[in-house]
């Protein structure tokens, strides 16, 4: 959970500018202890109606609880229910932006490790085949000259999956890294 206080320092940060009367659950937010902040802003949401910027200000970091990868209260579920409810029904359009963009990228997140994981199940494939292509190849390189021919077809066929495997594999490294700038950069803008 250290890993943590800099995103809490901008969340707070960004959220600033509204007129600010601290709750409960803010300082244990602010002191990275979770799960206290957590049951702080529930308790102050059961009493409170969810109209007053101080009670959607609990239930936006309740979202940033659960959305956090190290919380001991991640739940993207429920992250993704909390802060759908402040997206749409907060009246501080700070809060409702910065939910709408964590919403966003924990969507853009999901569609890239779907990605990745198709991109590994076609390189699997791939060097299957090319496995099998290379058997062939063997086999075929022993054979009488008439498979001489054959030989060479399949060698070209292995190396051009070979160039597909290396297109693949440096595609998905670019995806990789283009999805930690983006978390990087993300995180830096959540209040």
């Amino acid at each position: 959970m250290r890993q943590f206080p800099t995103l809490i320092t901008l969340a707070g940060f960004l959220v600033a500018s509204c007129s600010y009367i601290p709750l409960e659950g803010d300082r244990h937010f602010k002191a990275d202890r979770l799960e206290k902040a957590a049951a702080a802003y529930r308790e102050h949401l059961r009493g409170h109606p969810r109209d007053t910027l101080r009670s959607e200000r609990a239930l936006y970091h309740l979202g940033l609880i659960y959305s956090l990868p190290g919380s001991p209260l991640y739940d993207l579920d429920l992250a993704r229910k909390t802060l759908s409810t402040v997206a749409l029904e907060a009246s501080n359009t700070a809060y409702r932006r910065h939910a709408s963009l964590i919403l966003d990228l924990q969507a853009e997140v999901s569609r890239l490790r779907e990605a990745r994981a198709q991109q590994a199940r076609l390189a699997a494939m791939l060097e299957n085949e090319v496995g099998r292509l290379e058997e062939q190849a063997a086999e075929a390189s022993t054979a009488a000259g008439e498979h001489a021919g054959r030989a060479s077809r399949l060698g070209a066929e292995i190396r051009q999956l070979r160039t597909e495997i290396n297109r693949l594999t440096t595609a998905l490294e670019k995806r990789e890294q283009a999805l930690e700038r983006i978390k990087e950069i993300d995180l830096e803008r959540i209040p």
